[in-house]
């Protein structure tokens, strides 16, 4: 008789963590070049809080919902700070990750998710939902590792920059008119007062839940 799936072990030559070297490809897919150092750095530190691990094939597809809900969490920083859409393609992405084969277990008896495998907008629907009930988790081990609300919000607003030229406080005048494409110290990020950044550091300092609630 088969054993339950969540006590079912991972096929041999897995390993017991989603770490980055397993979802380099997808991270590549759902996050822009310019997004891939923070977005590394920021799954590594879900890893160090074991957010990541997978001795089982539930364990491995819970993993694989919160690498889905940091890209949620992004999509609405996105929104909330930068006024723009970050696109999150939650169906692929939980197929890359081998999460929907386990997928009626995650999501349990909730009648409104049990047409997923015919529906596309009622899967689309129930990956945000499990997105959404691992978000407190994600932020929470996020902010630990920035340090504060500060260091959170200065990560994620350089989080789409690129790293400033060498010759870049030499040479102002160069860079005046594309200083915004360019990463900015803390000093400069925390200390210019603008709306949109007053709105993402209060929703950073509530919790950060989804824009949805």
């Amino acid at each position: 008789m088969n054993r339950p799936i969540s006590s079912q072990s991972l096929p041999p030559g897995s390993t017991n963590v989603l770490g980055l070297n397993e979802i380099a490809h997808v991270l590549q897919q759902a996050f822009d070049k310019k997004e891939w150092t923070w977005a590394r750095d920021a799954w590594q530190s879900l890893v160090d809080h074991h957010l990541a691990d997978c001795g089982t094939e539930l364990e491995r597809c819970r993993s694989g919902i919160r690498f889905i809900g940091l890209l949620d969490f992004y999509a609405d920083w996105y929104e909330i700070a930068f006024e723009d859409t970050f696109h999150v393609d939650y169906a692929h992405i939980a197929q890359q990750l081998m999460v929907l084969p386990h997928l009626s277990l995650l999501i349990g008896d909730k009648p409104e998710y049990a047409d997923y495998e015919h529906d596309a907008e009622c899967l689309h629907d129930a990956l945000r939902f499990l997105a959404h009930e691992v978000r407190s988790e994600i932020v929470a081990a996020l902010k630990t590792h920035y340090g504060n609300t500060s260091g959170f919000f200065v990560a994620l607003w350089n989080s789409n920059k690129l790293p400033r030229p060498t010759d870049f406080e030499a040479k102002t005048e160069k860079y005046e008119t594309e200083r915004f494409l360019y990463q900015g110290t803390a000093d400069e990020i925390l200390n210019e007062s603008v709306e949109e950044k007053l709105a993402a550091w209060m929703w950073l300092e509530q919790g950060a839940g989804s824009l949805d609630d």
